[in-house]
């Protein structure tokens, strides 16, 4: 596999909290400076020859230096996104020489993007901006499209015409992270015709085509924090157990021919020699509704239902072979059984110090009534409601009887799920669903089986090292 380009979440953390950021959590797993060497060097192998550095912001690790110039020096062109709040001249002055490009994120002039990113940002962003112009170093600025400056968007383009960038990016808010969260505040109804008018008229030398189609390419991947490895943006943010791999352990698995041949996808765009425009489709990526992957598509609006409950983060958290191996790489606790299964180590412990392994205990990452890793959780966690039992070798799988959501669904609306559950195991079984299912059968062998309820929806056996559907019970 040959991968020319990446775009490398090298951190979730942030110096701000925009408002509409599609990010909401700094990271509680990120690689170190060491392992985003080790990333470089696979990353060289694979050929790449371009990084984008993005986040959160950057340049809110203490080591961004570092790792821009064991990239330069293994020959990789850098570009990096920030915000420009932390770009000061001293910061610039150590990091110039290994970055060709910079995108800076503006949102309008004063008024309107600090209510987005909060007071003082327009003027320290201004800064940033003037810097690099001094320097004579390419920039371009991204702005995204919100209630608080739509109705400025010609007044946010001649400022911009003014800082005479390389290239502009305008956005379609996307309502995910911060973003749905604000999504009273910040949504709007874009009219896409009067949006290109405004451009061409303080634009008029750009001539613009329309492009379609999926926007993930075979040579290029999205690279998380803590290093798994996603064919586009899309898939990586809806599903993040959808990846094809970490970077830390070995060469990205082939994706699925679909995601790249669809015609189908949530973005679309106009684009110009220096412009580009990027709208929402309305369509979901074809990708994940092929392969039923991401949470939203097996269990639409539980989201909502979770908000107050705490029943699915009781659990042991039990870890795949490399859930474990990514956590104890992070130096995040977890208990190994009989030397062969692991879980999150969120255990109570008893007066001498002793975990208390008989009572199951509230995850460790389970605060505020939120997750902490909700990016990060292991697929034992991201399959509820789903539940597991294992009786003479075979796995009953099925939805759990007391889970709220479930409870929430006419009957209708449960034989839809049971045929989603059931589309999604005939597309997973030979990946990471794989692993989670022997782990099972492991944790059964060392474990007193819990009795729960749940509907029984199929069931699977073993064959020849891998899993099969044995019987559909609905």
């Amino acid at each position: 596999m040959e991968i020319t380009n990446c775009d490398w979440e090298i951190t979730t953390g942030c110096n701000l909290s925009c408002k509409h950021c599609i990010i909401n959590c700094k990271p509680e797993i990120e690689l170190s400076t060491t392992q985003c060497f080790y990333a470089i060097d696979k990353l060289k192998e694979f050929g790449c020859k371009q990084i984008n550095f993005t986040g959160g912001e950057a340049l809110f690790r203490n080591d961004f230096p570092e790792i821009l110039k064991y990239s330069f020096e293994k020959g990789i062109v850098n570009t990096v996104f920030t915000n420009g709040i932390l770009l000061k001249k001293e910061i610039l002055d150590k990091i110039k020489k290994y970055v060709t490009y910079f995108a800076i994120s503006l949102e309008g002039p004063q008024e309107e993007n600090d209510s987005i990113r909060g007071s003082g940002t327009f003027t320290k962003t201004l800064v940033a901006i003037r810097l690099l112009k001094m320097e004579n170093i390419p920039f371009g600025i991204h702005i995204t499209l919100t209630s608080k400056n739509y109705s400025s968007l010609n007044k946010t383009l001649n400022l911009i015409k003014e800082l005479e960038p390389f290239n502009i990016s305008i956005n379609q808010l996307v309502l995910k992270g911060r973003a749905l969260e604000n999504k009273e505040e910040l949504d709007l109804d874009i009219n896409v015709d009067k949006i290109l008018s405004i451009v061409r008229e303080i634009f008029p030398e750009e001539e613009f085509s329309k492009d379609k189609g999926c926007k993930a390419k075979p040579s290029s991947i999205v690279l998380t924090s803590e290093g798994n490895i996603y064919s586009c943006t899309e898939i990586r943010q809806n599903c993040p157990a959808r990846n094809i791999g970490n970077i830390l352990d070995d060469t990205p698995k082939k994706e699925s021919e679909i995601v790249y041949n669809s015609c189908k996808c949530p973005y679309y765009s106009y684009n110009s020699r220096r412009i580009s425009i990027n709208f929402l489709t309305g369509d979901g990526c074809a990708a994940l509704e092929e392969d039923n992957w991401g949470d939203q598509e097996l269990f639409p609006g539980i989201g909502e239902i979770c908000k107050n409950c705490t029943i699915c983060c009781k659990t042991y958290g039990w870890l795949t072979s490399s859930e474990s191996r990514m956590f104890v790489e992070q130096k995040i606790p977890t208990v190994k059984f009989n030397g062969c299964v692991s879980c999150i180590d969120s255990f109570d412990k008893d007066s001498t110090g002793e975990r208390i392994l008989e009572e199951i205990p509230i995850c460790r990452f389970y605060k505020n009534e939120r997750c902490l890793i909700q990016d990060k959780k292991p697929l034992d966690c991201q399959l509820f409601p789903i539940k597991i039992k294992v009786r003479n070798g075979n796995v009953f799988l099925g939805l759990s009887r007391d889970c709220k959501y479930i409870s929430s669904l006419s009957e209708n609306e449960k034989e839809a799920l049971y045929l989603r559950v059931i589309r999604y195991l005939k597309h997973n079984l030979d990946g990471k669903l794989k692993d989670y299912l022997d782990l099972r059968v492991e944790v059964d062998k060392i474990s007193m089986p819990k009795d729960f309820a749940m509907k029984e929806i199929v069931s699977l056996s073993q064959k020849k090292g891998g899993w099969i559907i044995e019987e559909t019970l609905v």
